[in-house]
Formats: structure tokens, C-alpha cells, sequence
């Protein structure tokens, strides 16, 4: 149990189990236990990622990936979720990253979609990290950009683990729903929250209470609130056209502009004088 560092209003309560998995129960039978550890702790939200030790068959003998697998691994996968849900309280689904070996990248993949539709079948949530861990190809990749955008080491040599820098960039990726979900908790400035304490406003800044004002309906005459009369739909009005120039008048209507006295095309008779010209001393 630790607190962020990043969040110090965020506890942290490591339940992991690195040999575990939804295939052998006996090692860890997670759909049984997870409740109880629930109500233990209350936490907030529960965070899941499992499915890299559960490339294997069932006890009962049940292939990798047959029908009868997956049929089985399902019904544990709904089995978990479900009793999160009983709690009340969410949960996030982190999905798998690439791997070195293909077949082990493609078994993953299978896994991922099974994840991800349970999760959002049962209202949770599913964040995919595949993007984070492959190159421009799709294809698994030891190093990446790491959280400063540099290019760093993301992978052990095994191509299974991650190293500081990749567990802070999968970090980074379940961060956005767990900020939505935890609010103002995650603030970097909120002070260590107990659990099961409601998360209250920032200390330092009150909050002056919202006043609500009623909003006027809209009118059905005026939909834009423009001035207008229109409903939507209505015959678009008529653009004024454009005057035309006095080049336009003459090319395209044969109009002559007026004439000016005192120009070259002025014809009118008798003539009328010129303007005084403005006269001024010279030096």
C-alpha cells in the first residue's frame, strides 16, 4: 500500500499476483476472492490486468483458444467482473501489450477481445495499450518514446517484461480514466484522502455555491435567437446581389458611367465652367 507520488490524494493498494491468471484457479481463483478483498479495502476503483500466464490449457484439458476454452475462460472473466460489480464499484480492464514472440502476441490479441467485450458488456472500462508497445509496422518493439518523448528502452530482453520507463508509459495510458473517475483526488496539491472518506474541494479553494438561473425557452419564431423569424428549413432568403462596378456596367450592359464636367467625356451642352483650381503662392 503506498500513495502516488504523482497524486499524493491517492492511495494505492497492490493486490497483484504475478504467477496468477483466470486459468489456474488453484494457484489464485480471482472471481472468488476478489469480493472479499473489496470490502476489505474499499477502494475507489479496481484496476485488472492479467492474461500474459494464461497461455495454457485447462485442468479439465481444454486446448488453448478451442471453443471449449474459450468458453471456460469467459465464464471466469464474467465471473470477476460480476463480483465487482456487486460491490458497486468500478472497474478498469487494462489490456495486454505485444510481445516478442508472435504466437504469444497472437494469443494476446484473442485475449484482448475477449477483455474488452466482457468489460464494456458489464459497464466497465477497457484501456488499450497495443499502440504504446508496437513500431510504425504493428510489429513488437524493445524500445519507444517514453513519456518525455524520447526514444527509450520500453522492453526487457525477454520481450515479456517492462522496464521503469515502459511501466510508466502503461501507467500513463490507465491515468485518463482514473482521473475522470477519481476527480479532484488526483490533484498533485489534496492532501492524503482515508479510505472510504468522501473526496471534498481543494483546501484554499472555496467554492462559492452555483446559482442557477432559469434559462428562457427557445422560441419556436426565432430558433437561432438571431432576430429572425424562420424556422429551420424555411426558404433561404435571397442574397442582395452585388453592385456592379462602373467597368461592369460598361462591358457587360454597354452603360457609359455619368459624366463629369470638366472630363473628356462630357458632352453635355452648354458646357458648364471647370472648378477653380486651388491656387497657392510659389517661392
Amino acid at each position: 500500500m503506498k500513495h502516488s507520488s504523482i497524486s499524493p490524494g491517492v492511495r494505492v493498494v497492490d493486490k497483484s499476483d504475478g504467477s496468477s491468471g483466470f486459468v489456474r484457479d488453484d494457484h489464485r481463483d480471482w472471481p472468488a476472492t476478489i469480493g472479499a478483498e473489496i470490502e476489505a479495502e474499499k477502494p475507489a476503483v479496481v484496476v485488472m490486468m492479467a492474461g500474459a500466464n494464461d497461455r495454457q490449457q485447462f485442468a479439465n484439458g481444454q486446448t488453448l483458444l478451442s471453443d471449449e476454452w474459450d468458453k471456460e475462460y469467459q465464464a471466469r472473466i464474467n465471473a470477476f467482473l460480476e463480483a465487482v460489480k456487486k460491490t458497486g464499484r468500478p472497474v478498469v480492464w487494462v489490456g495486454q501489450p505485444s510481445y516478442k514472440t508472435k504466437s504469444m502476441t497472437n494469443d494476446v490479441l484473442a485475449f484482448n477481445e475477449l477483455y474488452r467485450n466482457a468489460t464494456e458488456k458489464a459497464g466497465g472500462t477497457f484501456v488499450d495499450v497495443w499502440d504504446g508497445f508496437v513500431d510504425q509496422s504493428g510489429s513488437f518493439t524493445l524500445s519507444g518514446f517514453d513519456m518525455s518523448g524520447q526514444t527509450a528502452r520500453l522492453r526487457n530482453n525477454d520481450g515479456i517484461g517492462l522496464t521503469p520507463a515502459g511501466k510508466r508509459k502503461l501507467a500513463f495510458y490507465v491515468e485518463k480514466p482514473l482521473r475522470q473517475m477519481l476527480g479532484n483526488a488526483t490533484s498533485p496539491n489534496i492532501a492524503a484522502v482515508k479510505p472510504g472518506a468522501p473526496v471534498q474541494a481543494l483546501p484554499g479553494t472555496p467554492q462559492a455555491p452555483v446559482t442557477v438561473d432559469r434559462l428562457a425557452p427557445i422560441s419556436l419564431n426565432d430558433p437561432e435567437l438571431d432576430g429572425g423569424t424562420d424556422l429551420l428549413g424555411a426558404s433561404p432568403r435571397g442574397a442582395p446581389a452585388p453592385e456592379k462596378s462602373a467597368r461592369d456596367r460598361l462591358v457587360i450592359d454597354g452603360v457609359a458611367p455619368e459624366s463629369q464636367p470638366g472630363r473628356v467625356n462630357d458632352f453635355s451642352w452648354p458646357k458648364q465652367p471647370d472648378a477653380t483650381p486651388t491656387t497657392g503662392a510659389v517661392r
